[in-house]
Formats: C-alpha cells, sequence, structure tokens
C-alpha cells in the first residue's frame, strides 16, 4: 500500500511507470519468491486488487479516490481563473470627521466562495453548463450539506464512466432525478463489471 501511495501512478504498483515483477515485489517485502507468486495468485483470484493491461498491480480504491482528487482541484483551478479574471470594482468608503468629510477609496474583488461544496464548483465540476443556470442552482441551494457532498463524491466516478459529455444527463434533469442514488456500472474489457454506488460501497476485500 505504502509503495503504491508513493508511486507516481498514485495507487498503481509501478517504478518509473512500468509494473513492478514478482521478483521485485518480494525483494521489497522479504518475502520468498514463491510464497510470494502463491500470495499474488491467492489474492488476484479472490479480487483483492487488479491489475492494468501491462500487468501492473494496482488498488482500486486508491485510484478512485485519486481520481476525485484529481477532478476537484481541476474545478477549483476553473473557479479561481475565474475569479481572478474579473476586474476588481472601486467602491468610495466615506469616513465623517467634525469639521471635513475624506472620500476613501478601497478595491473590492467578487466574493470568495469558501465553501468546497458550493454551486459554482458544481457546475465545474459536473462541466455540461446546459439549461437555465439561474433555475438549476436555486435547486441545488436548497439541497442539504450531506447531499452535496454525496454529488460531489459521485460526480467524478458518473464522469469516467460516461467521459461523453454529450450522452450525460443535463445538470437539471441529474439533480430532478436524483441521479447520485444511481448506480455506477462500468463495464471492463475482459468482460467483467464493476458496480459501485457512491455512499453504499463496500470496500472490504480490496486493497
Amino acid at each position: 500500500m505504502g509503495y503504491m501511495w508513493e508511486s507516481t501512478e498514485r495507487g498503481y504498483l509501478t517504478l518509473n511507470e512500468k509494473p513492478v515483477i514478482t521478483l521485485v515485489i518480494s525483494k521489497m517485502v522479504g518475502v520468498d519468491i514463491t510464497e510470494m507468486e502463491k500470495a499474488l495468485q491467492q489474492m488476484e483470484q479472490f479480487n483483492v486488487f487488479s491489475r492494468r493491461e501491462d500487468g501492473a498491480i494496482f488498488c482500486r480504491k486508491m485510484v478512485r479516490d485519486e481520481d476525485i482528487r484529481q477532478l476537484k482541484a481541476k474545478a477549483g483551478r476553473k473557479g479561481m481563473k475565474k475569479r481572478y479574471s474579473k476586474k476588481p470594482v472601486i467602491t468610495p468608503v466615506i469616513t465623517k470627521h467634525e469639521d471635513e468629510t475624506e472620500i476613501e477609496y478601497e478595491s473590492k474583488s467578487d466574493i470568495i466562495i469558501k465553501d468546497e461544496y458550493s454551486f459554482i464548483n458544481f457546475w465545474n465540476l459536473y462541466d455540461k453548463k446546459v439549461g437555465e443556470k439561474n433555475k438549476i442552482e436555486n435547486k441545488y441551494n436548497k439541497l442539504s450539506l450531506e447531499v452535496r457532498k454525496k454529488i460531489f463524491e459521485y460526480i467524478p466516478l458518473y464522469i469516467k464512466s460516461q467521459p461523453n459529455k454529450q450522452y450525460r444527463k443535463n445538470p437539471e434533469t441529474f439533480l430532478n432525478n436524483k441521479g447520485w442514488n444511481d448506480e455506477i456500472i462500468k463495464q471492463q474489457k475482459d468482460g467483467k463489471r464493476d458496480q459501485y454506488t457512491v455512499g453504499k460501497v463496500d470496500y472490504s476485500g480490496e486493497l
């Protein structure tokens, strides 16, 4: 787990983006290669970990968490870029004294939204900007914080399963139908399916 976390490809057991062979793994953990091969074979049989096409071992949960982190970071950068691209508004501040009135000026940029589950972050993260934005924003703002957190956990997985935004639900439809409760089914090349629903994920048996 530690090697996967520190890997340049977080979640994958690789060195310089290349799979780590069994002999190297056995030396890393200090186990005889024969025992290591048996252990890996047994863990793979029980679906404890997965393998990439090139044979690299990876932790599904760690990879999903890293995908979520990357998408949140991308949405945050979009929000900051939009914020700082606006020109500051100059407003006068009038202060009165006994014998005179002084006018001072101070620069005010647009208000910083500190809530990471704000509508603007949802709008950027979902990344399908269609529909009446004000109407969608009013509907989103009525949701509880708990529901918003579920939405932010769900969206990265939804985007990964449906990368073509053309086939994703429109944001208003997503909110109306409570799309964050839908099951995500990802088809793998080997014919197997990964199924996971946000808030109901069972990670038992995974690395």
